[in-house]
Order: C-alpha cells, then sequence, then structure tokens
C-alpha cells in the first residue's frame, strides 16, 4: 500500500500538484452541487419504465 500512496503524496505535496488537485475538487464540487440533470429531477426514471 506504501509503494501505491508514496508517489501521490509526493506529488501532491509539491506546489504544482497541490494547485491542480486543489483545481480539480473545486470542479468537482461546482459539478456534484449542481444536483441531477433536469430529466432526473422531474421524475423520468428510464429504468423504471414499465
Amino acid at each position: 500500500m506504501n509503494k501505491f500512496l508514496n508517489p501521490i503524496t509526493d506529488w501532491v505535496s509539491t506546489k504544482k500538484g497541490m494547485t491542480i488537485t486543489l483545481i480539480f475538487w473545486v470542479v468537482l464540487m461546482l459539478g456534484l452541487s449542481m444536483g441531477p440533470p433536469q430529466r432526473l429531477q422531474s421524475g423520468e426514471f428510464p429504468i423504471a419504465a414499465g
């Protein structure tokens, strides 16, 4: 597990890695805060049709 996590933590600990990580999280949180698409909010679930 350490062989997997060490390269990631080393990269994120750099200034460039921190900036890219913060931008990624901000974009992700903005996308999630928009909620589901309008089609799903109106109760049209294509899987449950029948």
